[in-house]
């Protein structure tokens, strides 16, 4: 596909996109304009919920768009061109690796919560949060790095 028409093809969805988008925040701000605070909660959310319905679809649309084109656009360029294909599948082999780490080092142990007996207390939910907790840090860490090697790489050019 030509460069130019694949380029014009992508800011018409873009900005479809974003007229959308736009729309929906209007249409919950308009929806909301009718509530009153003084209502009882259960009333506000039975006049309100049909549009929180709307808005949360579209962010799931979004979500879902974004890591679509997230996985399709890289295999396609791995296709294409295979010696970028190594990188990629090099930065996915590293996540992994962080992502057992992080899985290894996350503690399951049961926590003593006084007042709670809710059935989100238990060891695979722990150690799941206690990984994205871990590669949190390791994404942080390697962001500063990164920031500390181009700052110090620019001095030497």
């Amino acid at each position: 596909m030509n460069k130019g028409i694949a380029k014009t093809i992508g800011q018409v969805f873009y900005w479809l996109l974003l007229a959308v988008s736009i729309l929906v925040i209007v249409l919950f701000y308009v929806k909301n304009g009718g509530i009153n605070p003084d209502d009882p909660w259960h009333k506000q959310i039975s006049e309100f919920g049909s549009i929180l319905n709307v808005y949360l679809i579209w962010a799931y649309i979004l979500v879902g768009l974004a890591v679509f084109f997230t996985v399709v656009f890289p295999l396609g360029n791995m296709i294409v061109n295979p010696k970028s294909g190594l990188k990629t599948l090099a930065s996915l082999a590293v996540l992994a690796v962080l992502l057992f780490v992080g899985y290894s080092l996350a503690d399951d142990t049961i926590l003593q919560l006084p007042g709670y007996d809710g059935s989100d207390n238990i060891p695979e939910r722990l150690k799941l949060a206690g990984m994205g907790i871990y590669m949190m840090y390791f994404t942080l860490a390697g962001a500063i790095l990164a920031m500390v090697y181009s700052s110090i790489s620019k001095l030497f050019k």
